[in-house]
């Protein structure tokens, strides 16, 4: 491990050095301030560095002096070791170290903190440039470079831990920051009576953290880390922050030579590269994915690894997270939420941090809007942008009443999930419910406002229909409009099934419904398949999931709503398994099959989206076929006509590079579709869902 250290040493000289300066100074009282020849100050340090090099033991890799101070000098040290280190036990180290290489006496070590590797590396080139130092520069030896990675980026911090931090202390914090109860319960872990607190021994677990934003993630880092440090868990109060990962300059060499130098500290890794609305996925990124698994591996014993996800980006840390869970314990952290009070005394804290003038307590309630319920990454936002007001209308007032340009092309609009609705071929019953559920939303606020006996009803529903026949989008698209009609407080959509609701272990799966109920909070936690819960009730977990689930339905019936999705007549059979929970669904949607009509119409929409040009030719000569694929059973209805569009679009590819071969292409050769694209066998052989992979033995 790499600890970078600071302190200063007070010493005395000894009669020699004292002698034999003292023609420069009249005050022998100075010490080692009585060098005032600069160029005298200079070859002693610069001799005196030049020495401590040569001598310093196996477990200090870089010691050196940056300036002299009236009682003695200041110091940094680099040293690898696995254990950290006190004030007394590095002086019982450096002394005769010192008292040998620099002639000085009754040494003392005072205020030794850790520094980040930049600070550290900083001070020596300031030495250097100095002439303090007559050495080679150490760092391209040492490999502390790394940070200069064009791959990805590199942020270090020290946690402040003096005094120890208490259990009492930590639960304090965490509540302020809107802690989630997976948060406490991993507290109550840390602190317990029954773990070593000798030595550091290793990790037993690493951390999963699921937050909204970086800033509360890395909030729930720090506490974290204090905790475990206060612990013994963690050697060091370095964290290395690794973020905005580039899959395309992505080198092996720099992170390990980063992990390398990061043992007995905290390695938080921002996995967020890849974009859940993403359709193609990088292979480039996927071997980031596994080299990160790799080192991961051969680091999780020295080295505390934190793993981030944002609601938004999952895809890359899920790849990893299952590239890792056979040989690493992984404890899954959800980010916090609150209610108004909390959230308005975290709004607080954050301004008194802020080294921008505070708000009122009146102004920082009018910030939270008329919101009831708050993420930490919500109040982190809200923060974030009193900030910038605060820049313009408080600190330069100039710049308060300029007009400055927004570019509105690049944001959705209020109405852009109403008008996606609407858009969508079919689906009268749906629009008419979407429409129905609003209003509700609308009027019951309304009554909480004017203080009248207000309850918001269940609105749980069951989605049924056979697959490609729209429900998640449906459930999507109503998560959007309720968020942005604010009759949601977050709007947040979490999708599940069977293996994110169901453990291996028993009393595992309580807990994993529970995470995704606190993650849906605010919005729509969307079940599909969630017949499979029962489809197997031998040495499964499926009854303990449903029981949780009901039990969730009913405290959380006004902060989470709950869709059921799946094919009807399993999904009436789920239903038939428990009263409880078909009393508790308001809201039956059934989703039919589209009409070859429908299919041709949904042709034409994505024709449109896409930018391209469908004859009516091409429209008959496809709707047509799809009069046949309706009558087969599960023939995947918009995702079978998606599947062939795409396939016309790869015929259309093929046909342009070989009529056109050296030739550039014009936007409307690719506007333009023939009715050879929509070849009758191709559209026969397009499947409507993904066909298996491997071999089939008869």
């Amino acid at each position: 491990m790499m600890l970078f250290y600071e302190f200063q040493v007070k010493c005395n000289l000894t009669k020699e050095i004292q002698a034999a300066s003292s023609e420069d100074s009249h005050d022998p009282n100075k010490h080692l301030s009585i060098f005032n020849s600069h160029r005298k100050r200079e070859r002693w340090l610069s001799d005196l560095n030049d020495a401590l090099r040569e001598v310093c033991a196996d477990a200090m890799v870089l010691l050196f002096i940056d300036r002299i101070l009236p009682n003695g000098f200041h110091m940094c040290a680099a040293l690898n070791q696995m254990k950290a280190m006190t004030a007394g036990q590095l002086g019982k180290k450096l002394a005769p170290l010192l008292a040998e290489t620099c002639d000085v006496q009754e040494i003392a070590i005072h205020g030794l903190r850790e520094v980040t590797r930049e600070q550290f590396v900083h001070r020596f080139e300031v030495c250097d440039k100095k002439n303090y130092i007559n050495i080679c520069n150490p760092f391209y030896e040492m490999n502390l470079n790394y940070a200069d990675s064009s791959a990805f980026q590199l942020t270090e911090e020290i946690l402040r831990s003096r005094p120890r931090l208490s259990h009492a202390q930590a639960n304090l914090e965490a509540e302020s920051l809107l802690a989630d109860n997976s948060f406490l319960a991993e507290l109550a872990r840390i602190y317990a009576e029954e773990n070593e607190r000798r030595m550091f021994y290793g990790h037993p677990v690493h951390y999963h953290i699921a937050a909204g934003n970086s800033e509360a993630a890395m909030a729930m880092t720090r506490l974290l880390a204090r905790a475990l440090h206060a612990n013994k868990r963690l050697v060091g109060q370095r964290i290395n922050r690794i973020h905005s990962i580039k899959d395309t300059c992505f080198e092996e060499e720099d992170l390990e030579h980063l992990l390398h130098h990061a043992k007995g500290g905290a390695v938080v890794i921002e996995m967020c590269g890849c974009s859940e609305e993403e359709e193609n996925y990088a292979g480039s990124y996927e071997r980031v994915v596994e080299y990160f698994g790799k080192i991961i591996r051969k680091y999780q014993r020295d080295t505390l690894f934190i793993l981030v996800e944002f609601h938004t980006q999952t895809r890359a840390l899920k790849k990893l997270l299952a590239y890792l869970q056979e040989d690493i314990s992984f404890v899954h952290i959800e980010e916090g939420a609150g209610n108004r009070a909390q959230a308005a005394a975290y709004l607080q804290k954050l301004d008194t941090q802020s080294s921008m003038p505070h708000y009122s307590v009146r102004e920082l309630e009018l910030a939270l809007g008329e919101r009831h319920t708050f993420r930490a990454s919500d109040i982190h936002q809200i923060h974030e942008k009193l900030y910038r007001d605060a820049l313009k209308a408080k600190t330069y007032r100039a710049y308060q009443d300029i007009e400055f340009y927004k570019e509105t092309t690049a944001k959705k609009s209020e109405q852009d999930a109403k008008a996606a609705l609407q858009e969508m071929v079919g689906l009268k019953r749906q629009k008419e419910l979407v429409r129905q559920i609003v209003a509700s939303f609308a009027v019951q606020k309304r009554r909480t406002e004017l203080d009248m006996d207000a309850q918001r009803p269940s609105m749980h529903m069951c989605f049924t229909g056979n697959p490609g026949s729209a429900k998640t989008t449906v459930a999507r698209l109503l998560a959007d409009i309720l968020s942005k009609e604010n009759l949601l407080d977050t709007g947040h959509f979490v999708e599940c099934g069977r293996a994110d609701l169901v453990g291996r272990y028993v009393g595992w799966t309580a807990v994993q419904v529970k995470e995704k109920f606190r993650a849906a909070r605010g919005g729509i936690l969307f079940i599909d398949e969630a017949y499979a819960l029962v489809d197997d009730r031998s040495g499964s977990y499926g009854d303990e999931a449903i029981n949780t689930i009901v039990q969730e339905m009913e405290n959380r019936r006004a902060d989470v709503i709950v869709i059921f999705a799946g094919y009807p007549k399993k999904m009436e059979a789920f239903l038939a398994t428990n009263e409880g929970l078909r009393s508790r669904i308001a809201f039956h949607v059934d989703f039919p099959d589209y009409t070859p009509a429908e299919l041709a119409e949904i042709l034409r929409l994505i024709a449109r989206k896409k930018g391209c040009t469908l004859t009516e030719e091409i429209v008959a000569h496809c709707r047509k076929r799809f009069e046949a694929v309706c009558r087969q059973p599960d023939f995947g209805n918009g995702r079978f006509v998606r599947n062939v569009f795409e396939q016309a679009l790869m015929r259309q590819a093929q046909r342009l590079c070989t009529l056109r071969e050296g030739q550039t292409l014009a936007k409307e050769d690719l506007r333009q579709l023939t009715i050879e694209d929509f070849d009758v066998a191709a559209l026969q052989a397009v499947p409507s869902s993904p066909s298996p992979v491997g071999f089939s033995v008869s």
